[in-house]
């Protein structure tokens, strides 16, 4: 399951506690369900539509005054919280103008609800209006937090995959330096044993088997030091490949 949709999850499951608490564990009114699922729809609805959990707020005001038994004074601060908080996350870099346009659209929804349910609606207006844009800019610093989080990180995985990539071409360029001087020290050593195997069959020829022998000595010494060469060589590329 991915992320959003845990959190897409977690939300609904909220929202039926909250409208169940509010209810006191009773089965809800028709048009109290009705409410909350219109509330549910307007939330998992936020990635199509900016302004959709505003709705919540106005189906809840609607169902309490059709509704005059049930009073959701705790749903709907939850409501106005959860919808300013949604509306700051999505409109995290906006202007000036579109965050004064966000704030007074927030503060319209939350005094006509208010006013629509009845009772006192200037005090209750006052603080939840407080709440409700302190959760609107709440919802903004967390979203260009994480924004900035993100940013930081693609930064340093850049950054990772540039060092990774450098320590890669530093590696094949010792290699090819490597292979450049294995080759010189085996094409050396291969022409030095050749002429000295060539001077050996000469003085044989010639019956100078002293001579001979100092060059068949010769070409031992000289593959012996190749073969030094090599391993050394070899070993070193052995452990650059174990380190990779």
């Amino acid at each position: 399951m991915k992320r959003q949709q845990v959190v897409d999850l977690g939300l609904a499951l909220t929202l039926v506690a909250g409208v169940e608490l509010q209810l006191g564990g009773r089965w809800p009114p028709a048009i109290v369900a009705m409410a909350a699922a219109a509330w549910l729809a307007a939330v998992l609805l936020r990635h199509r539509l900016r302004l959709a959990p505003l709705v919540g707020p106005a189906a809840l005001a609607a169902a309490a005054r059709l509704d005059t038994g049930w009073t959701p004074s705790f749903v709907l601060f939850f409501a106005i919280v959860l919808a300013a908080w949604i509306l700051g996350w999505g409109a995290a870099q906006a202007n000036g103008w579109r965050a004064a346009a966000d704030a007074a659209l927030l503060t319209a929804v939350i005094w006509t609800a208010l006013i629509v349910i009845g009772g006192r609606p200037l005090l209750n207006a006052a603080y939840l209006t407080l709440f409700g844009l302190a959760a609107l800019q709440l919802g903004r610093l967390a979203r260009r937090s994480a924004g900035q989080v993100a940013a930081k990180r693609l930064q340093l995985d850049a950054a990772e995959e540039g060092r990774a990539a450098y320590v890669r071409r530093v590696a094949d360029q010792e290699r090819v330096r490597m292979a450049a001087e294995l080759h010189d020290v085996v094409g050396h050593s291969v022409s030095a044993m050749t002429l000295q195997a060539g001077a050996a069959r000469l003085k044989l020829e010639a019956g100078d088997a002293e001579a001979a022998r100092e060059a068949l000595v010769a070409v031992e010494t000289v593959g012996h030091a190749a073969l030094v060469d090599l391993r050394r060589m070899l070993g070193v590329l052995r452990r650059d490949m174990t380190a990779e």
